[in-house]
């Protein structure tokens, strides 16, 4: 179990250091996600398994937050305007 903890305080301590530390547990996973897929869009997170359980409309705030913080950005498709790619700013 200590590898465990030392390994919550590890990610605690990389989110601090990218000013993350103010968002919620769900924001702050979104934006992981996001990083971690490169451009990704908001049906993408909603379908991953890691998300299973969060409601749309706490996703949507989510997505809003980070957009608001300008810590990601959206980009409208060209080829569908229904889907905005999303990605680290």
């Amino acid at each position: 179990m200590s590898k465990l903890f030392e390994k919550r305080q590890s990610i605690r301590q990389a989110e601090a250091k990218l000013g993350l530390s103010e968002l919620s547990e769900h924001e702050r996973a979104i934006y992981a996600f996001v990083d971690s897929e490169g451009m990704t869009y908001r049906d993408a997170i909603i379908r991953h398994d890691y998300f299973k359980g969060i409601s749309l409309s706490t996703m949507k705030r989510a997505v809003k937050i980070l957009l608001e913080s300008n810590l990601i950005t959206a980009i409208p498709s060209s080829e569908d305007k229904r889907i905005r790619w999303l990605s680290i700013t």
